[in-house]
């Protein structure tokens, strides 16, 4: 399957047999994600595998990849910034999530069905930065801050300084100073 994927997919009959889906989700469908970032007319970039694990699960596996518009926040300008995030999700049974291998999350599925929009939606948002900021070089803050962050990069740390560090020391003379009757 390829080109424009459908919402609404069937994971375990994609797993019985050996499906690969590889299309396109127009960010135009992702509300949450449009709150977010400049999503425009770009699209999310879907290539999964289906099959089942050793343990007879339906696997699903593959990435998903996109390019939006955040602000830097450093100098507020739009920045494009690529997001890539790898999939490994198995179907289970709800409170079951123990049961799956490590590094494998649960496949959300209703019905048996899953919706590849909220899927590809939630992945994306996920892979957002906590903090968007264009590299220092790249960013259009003012020259002096450049320079402040630049230089305080390579300055030589001063050496903390202790005030009652002289006080230890009087009371340790003092208690060495007298005598035990």
């Amino acid at each position: 399957m390829s080109g424009l994927l459908p919402e609404m997919i069937d994971p375990i009959r994609f797993a019985r047999t050996g499906q690969v889906i590889k299309g396109v989700i127009p960010m135009q469908q992702m509300n949450r994600l449009a709150e977010i970032v400049n999503t425009g007319d770009s699209a999310v970039e879907v290539d999964l595998r289906f099959s089942f694990n050793e343990r007879g699960q339906c696997l699903m596996e593959g990435e998903m990849a996109a390019c939006v518009d955040l602000p830097c926040q450093r100098c507020l300008r739009m920045m494009r910034y690529p997001v890539r995030v790898r999939i490994k999700m198995a179907a289970c049974k709800v409170g079951r999530e123990d049961e799956l291998a490590d590094g494998v999350d649960p496949l959300p599925t209703e019905n048996g069905r899953l919706n590849l929009f909220l899927l590809a939606e939630d992945e994306i948002i996920l892979g957002l930065p906590i903090v968007a900021m264009h590299p220092l070089n790249e960013c259009a803050v003012g020259e002096d801050y450049k320079k402040d962050v630049l230089i305080a990069d390579h300055e030589p740390k001063e050496e903390t300084q202790r005030p009652f560090a002289g006080l230890a020391e009087m009371l340790a003379k003092q208690k060495g100073g007298r005598e035990e009757i």
